[in-house]
């Protein structure tokens, strides 16, 4: 789980180093003659909002009760007769199987973000990447790695 927390946050801090750089790479250029690049603007906008469906329902699928029911099956070969310790395996267990789908998360997440520096830097406007992004930390918000969050969701399984 501590290292799942520590990706979360080397990426999330990534999308306030893209923003930081963009507006340095602005800050630095004197009498750049502004492009209008409103041709890209109207690929990468519709880009990072796909992506940002797909980062969200691919999350709402993880937490779903057929997912958890899919792990609960996978499971039935570590049931013991001690609870808390079949309660602990089954924790690791979700932990284990949402690592990788975090980590795909986080990659269209960080996507999004890049499609909003690519949009900065090729009109010259360091405030086109703040849309990409807000929607880029959002859904990294909602994909916060948390222990207590399985606890719950073993619990609520184990009582239904």
């Amino acid at each position: 789980m501590n290292m799942q927390k520590l990706l979360w946050s080397v990426l999330t801090g990534s999308v306030f180093l893209l923003v930081y750089l963009v507006y340095m790479l602005n800050s630095n250029e004197v009498n750049v003659e502004v492009v209008e690049n409103t041709d890209l603007n109207f690929v990468l906008f519709p880009a990072a909002i796909i992506i940002a469906a797909s980062s969200f329902l691919l999350r709402k699928y993880l937490t779903s009760k057929k997912f958890l029911d899919k792990i609960m099956k996978s499971s039935s070969d570590v049931i013991d007769d001690n609870f808390e310790l079949e309660r602990e395996r089954l924790i690791l267990k979700i932990a284990e199987m949402n690592f990788i789908p975090l980590i795909i998360l986080l990659a269209l997440n960080e996507a999004i973000t890049n499609l909003g520096f690519v949009a900065a830097l090729t009109s010259n406007d360091a405030g086109q990447i703040i849309p990409y992004a807000m929607i880029s930390t959002m859904l990294n918000l909602m994909i916060i790695p948390n222990a207590r969050k399985i606890e719950k969701t073993v619990s609520q399984m184990r009582s239904v």
